[in-house]
């Protein structure tokens, strides 16, 4: 690079290091969720085969919900609008006489703490995978095209502190393996 000799006098441009986040920096997680909550209304605003509508809607009256970022090796993130349960009694009542869900929709049952958790499909009319998660969300088991209406036990096959359940056919489409994960959103308050 040539240099006159008037560069010399002009005040020369300060370089810094830029800032690497991690997880645990509060910045990281602010700017991550902002980011998240925008890719979901584009995601709504730009998709008609989105439906986050579980029918009938008003057998999931009183459960809360979230979105989440699945994170795969193979596809990368998703991002899942999921009815919460977190008590027994939801819990209990799941996806039961649910008839449909859309793609990007999901159950996700929270439990107080790991242990080896089982499932089964009475009363449930759609086809589901089911995901086991650790308590850092790491996928530690999936149990693929669980049966409607099927009374046998699905198991996770290691302890597990949540499970999301995701329309059959899931699993293989949106590429999941052991060991992909799932994020929740910080607690806002």
């Amino acid at each position: 690079m040539r240099r006159d000799k008037d560069d010399a006098s002009r005040p020369q441009p300060q370089l810094t290091t830029p800032t690497i986040r991690t997880a645990s920096d509060p910045q990281f997680r602010y700017s991550v969720r902002s980011a998240l909550r925008a890719t979901l209304l584009l995601a709504l605003l730009g998709s008609s085969s989105t439906s986050l509508a579980v029918e009938p809607p008003e057998l999931m009256r009183g459960f809360g919900r979230t979105q989440l970022i699945l994170s795969t090796s193979t596809s990368g993130c998703t991002l899942i609008d999921a009815y919460v349960a977190q008590n027994r009694a939801q819990r209990a009542q799941g996806l039961m006489h649910v008839k449909s869900m859309g793609s990007h929709e999901g159950m996700l049952f929270l439990y107080p703490r790991e242990t080896v958790i089982s499932m089964w499909m009475k009363n449930t009319y759609i086809p589901l995978d089911m995901l086991f998660a650790d308590s850092q969300g790491i996928i530690v088991h999936l149990h693929a095209g669980a049966i409607p209406h099927d009374t046998t036990v699905i198991s996770s096959a290691k302890p597990a502190a949540l499970v999301l359940e995701l329309n059959a056919g899931s699993i293989a489409s949106f590429g999941i393996k052991v060991g992909d994960t799932l994020s929740l959103p910080e607690n806002d308050n």
